[in-house]
């Protein structure tokens, strides 16, 4: 099993901060300790929407008045039965709200912003070289 150091935080659980993104061969990517809620309806999928958005990390920027500081990712997994029997359907939707690109001309940040901003390009960064290399395929089949 890998351990990967990283920033995860719960929003559904605040108090669950600091979370450890593991893999492991039965469970794949997950991250330990991360909140898991069953729903019955739309309504309480969105009232989970809600309350992480509640407390999400947003600041001011000179673009923006609520500036998303941190990337956030909602995964709803979808389980589907045939009232007459037949196979349990399985679905993923993932909803992600990436940080915008901050570029320190346009935001004139400083301070804490600007730490935050040069994390947020970093992350997008990684994020666009792992798209890259996913894009490419295997060279020469």
């Amino acid at each position: 099993m890998q351990i990967y150091n990283e920033n995860v935080n719960d929003l559904i659980t605040p108090a669950n901060k600091n979370l450890e993104i593991r893999e492991s061969i039965s469970n794949g990517i997950y991250v330990n300790r991360l909140t898991e809620k069953d729903v019955a309806s739309a309504n309480e999928v969105l009232e989970y929407l809600r309350k992480g958005d509640e407390v999400r990390n947003v600041a001011e920027t000179k673009l923006n008045e609520a500036s998303s500081r941190s990337h956030t990712v909602f995964r709803i997994n979808l389980q589907s039965q045939p009232k007459a029997g037949g196979k349990t359907k399985l679905s993923q939707l993932n909803l992600v709200d990436l940080a915008g690109s901050e570029g320190v001309s346009k935001t004139q940040a400083d301070g804490l912003r600007l730490r935050e901003g040069s994390n947020i390009n970093r992350s997008l960064l990684a994020l666009s070289n792992v798209i890259n290399k996913l894009s490419q395929g295997k060279r020469g089949q």
